[in-house]
């Protein structure tokens, strides 16, 4: 289902940014949170908060972290980066994410496994990147 393709151009952890997340009712879907993603070239870590969005999922932009962890204002914040994810199979979503390295839309999936969150956005089926989120408790 994720698609692999030389070195991709994208840049998606940088301002996926979530914010702290209280207890999760038992009846969510566990992609329901608080990720953080990975280090961007430039040590800034991002936030991201994934809730529901009528009949899909959508991720929202709570905070950028610099590389010590620090909260830093950014005008990123409020910002929808995910949206449309909606489950294709157990434990997978596709939908659509905002790339602001490129100020692009694309389409992604999502691979949910346990407490980490594989996040594949392609330009096209040969220009993809992938991060791997980590759940915020």
């Amino acid at each position: 289902m994720f698609r692999r393709a030389g070195q991709a151009a994208l840049m998606l952890g940088a301002m996926l940014l979530a914010a702290p997340v209280a207890a999760q009712a038992p009846y969510e879907d566990p992609l329901v949170g608080m990720w953080l993603s990975p280090p961007a070239p430039n040590g800034m870590r991002g936030r991201v908060m994934i809730q529901p969005c009528g009949p899909a999922y959508c991720g929202t932009v709570a905070a950028l972290l610099d590389p010590q962890g620090r909260v830093v204002p950014s005008d990123a914040v409020g910002t929808r980066i995910a949206w449309g994810m909606q489950p294709t199979a157990p434990a997978y979503y596709s939908g659509m994410v905002w790339v602001p390295g490129i100020d692009q839309t694309v389409s992604a999936e999502m691979l949910l496994q346990g407490d980490v969150l594989q996040v594949q956005g392609c330009v096209n089926p040969m220009l993809c990147d992938l991060q791997v989120w980590r759940r915020l408790r």
